[in-house]
């Protein structure tokens, strides 16, 4: 059965919901709170909800966030591949959540950048499986060198996807186009794809989607498939059965909270694919599990798969 290893960091969100973010030197007033664990968890745990075994690639520490984090594994049934790191404890991201249920983030690193040349080539990676790579990864000092090197030695037919991130402007050029160059999955949000595109229209009010994702597959090796998630506006999507790509719109909600749907997206995309579904049908079921996502306040609110079967099910009637 294949297996998603996960490169990125664990860490603890704590979720403010905010009217508006304050201007420089202002102040706000919260209207609700909530601390969980986040970051890459979003992502196996989307994964593991619809049938892929995932295995966390980093470090958890010792403290109050490395016990929350190794707790949210044992409660999802999914493995850590090495011990836990002591002195030091996980990090935590603050994640202001607007009326909008747009989101920002601050972030302070911890245990889960521990991560050692070493502890990658102990892995066993077999060629069904998927390993999933994160911008902010690749932003790390101290994972980014060991993390290209072992991402270009994996055997062929294990399944490289990379997820930008919000820092994928900040990742080293040599580091980032290695990584490209074994990528079998590139996907990345609007503003992701305007970083690496070169195009900041990507944030205005009518995106060029074709144009950036013609940019993003031109990064990409021929074999390989590049997504543009655009929440409401839908996914975009070219692979080398369809290189000028196609749209696949997303299902209306009333969203609340946006923060995590991408992760969902992603980690539903790769358990589909794993299960042998086509990518056009991956990608519907990943639209799905998102927009499920983004009706629920909370980062790893990712749907499990008899959810997602019944919005798919409801959209066919």
């Amino acid at each position: 059965m294949s297996r998603l290893f996960y490169t990125g960091g664990l860490m603890v969100d704590i979720v403010l919901g905010v009217p508006r973010l304050p201007e420089t030197g202002g102040d706000a007033f919260a209207t609700s709170h909530r601390i969980s664990v986040g970051g890459g968890f979003n992502v196996l745990s989307a994964a593991r909800r619809d049938g892929l075994p995932g295995i966390f690639v980093g470090r958890t520490g010792t403290g109050p966030f490395g016990d929350l984090v190794r707790a949210a594994l044992d409660a999802e049934g999914l493995e850590s591949a090495h011990p836990t790191v002591h002195d030091v404890d996980n990090g935590f991201c603050v994640v202001l959540v607007d009326d909008s249920a747009e989101r920002t983030f601050i972030t302070k690193p911890g245990a889960e950048e521990f991560m050692s040349t070493a502890d990658l080539r102990g892995l066993d990676v077999r060629a069904d499986d998927f390993v999933h790579v994160s911008g902010y990864a690749l932003a790390s000092l101290s994972r980014k060198g060991p993390l290209s090197t072992w991402v270009s030695s994996l055997p062929a037919g294990a399944r490289v996807v990379l997820d930008a991130s919000p820092l994928i402007g900040d990742v080293d050029p040599d580091v980032l186009g290695s990584v490209l160059a074994r990528t079998d999955v590139l996907t990345c949000n609007a503003r992701e794809a305007g970083i690496l595109a070169g195009l900041p229209s990507m944030n205005h009010e009518e995106p060029d989607h074709g144009r950036a994702l013609a940019a993003l597959r031109s990064m990409l090796s021929s074999s390989a498939v590049a997504i543009l998630r655009d929440g409401p506006r839908g996914t975009w999507v070219a692979s080398p059965e369809r290189p000028d790509g196609w749209r696949e719109p997303s299902p209306e909600v009333v969203a609340v909270d946006t923060n995590g749907a991408g992760d969902a997206h992603t980690g539903v995309l790769m358990a589909a694919l794993a299960a042998g579904v086509t990518l056009p049908d991956a990608v519907v079921r990943a639209n799905a599990a998102a927009a499920l996502a983004v009706t629920r306040h909370g980062p790893a609110t990712a749907p499990v798969g008899a959810e997602i079967d019944e919005t798919l099910a409801r959209r066919t009637r």
